[in-house]
């Protein structure tokens, strides 16, 4: 199916890339953050943060809307998808999508205790949109507990990129296993200390776990958590 969407302007794609940066500081997240919560792949994302996505699917805006809690209608007045008085958009399908499959591993803790992954247990569909694409090896695991609220929630379904275990991980969310149990936590580390931090501004339930660098530390990071699905129900 062509998608056939029309060119959005420079002008207009830097327009809402500056919009949507003020509302993501607005609202005190992070990119990786509002990739998460709004579920749009991180490289689309960073595209549309620096103006460069010729053409954007109007189902990815309503998803950064709902994320950083606008109408939809106000970005798709940016880039044209809308006229003022709320006319239809033109020439825009947004139903091309391909839908995949990724194994679900168990469950990854993300509160107080800790949950093993073995096994898949199932598989859980999700929808790539035109110009999407899955890392290699990417798995998901559900996350339990309530430590990396409200970035992820109990119950939610984080996706895992494997690939990214190389790379500097500082600050970013990770699956680790540590003591022969799996974490999704926030990473950071130093010289000495491996520290994985809760999200949830409830320090005093949710403290860190300090993790000293040595030859028998048994810990591994499995990788960067760059997407999530939403599984609760709205309140």
């Amino acid at each position: 199916m062509d998608i056939n969407m029309t060119e959005i302007p420079e002008k207009l794609r830097h327009k809402l890339a500056k919009h949507l940066i003020a509302l993501k500081e607005e609202r005190q997240l992070g990119f990786n953050q509002l990739a998460l919560k709004s579920g749009v792949n991180v490289s689309i994302l960073n595209k549309i943060f620096k103006g460069t996505n010729k053409r954007i699917n109007p189902y990815q805006l309503k998803k950064l809307a709902y994320a950083l809690r606008v109408d939809y209608k106000e970005l798709y007045k940016i880039v044209g998808y809308l006229d003022e008085d709320d006319s239809p958009p033109k020439n825009i399908n947004p139903l091309e999508i391909t839908v995949i499959e990724l194994p679900v591993y168990g469950a990854a803790s993300a509160g107080g205790g800790a949950i093993n992954i073995g096994n898949a247990i199932r598989k859980e569909k999700f929808i790539l949109l035109q110009d999407e694409s899955m890392p290699k090896g990417a798995f998901a695991v559900e996350v339990s507990g309530d430590s990396m609220s409200p970035t992820l929630l109990n119950g939610d379904i984080a996706v895992v990129d494997p690939g990214c275990h190389e790379l500097d991980l500082n600050n970013e969310i990770c699956l680790v296993t540590y003591e022969g149990q799996e974490y999704i936590k926030r990473f950071s580390s130093n010289e000495k200390f491996i520290n994985l931090m809760s999200d949830n501004p409830d320090r005093a339930t949710y403290k860190d776990i300090i993790i000293l660098k040595t030859e028998d530390t048994d810990f591994r990071c499995h990788g960067i958590v760059i997407e999530s699905k939403r599984k609760h129900k709205k309140r």
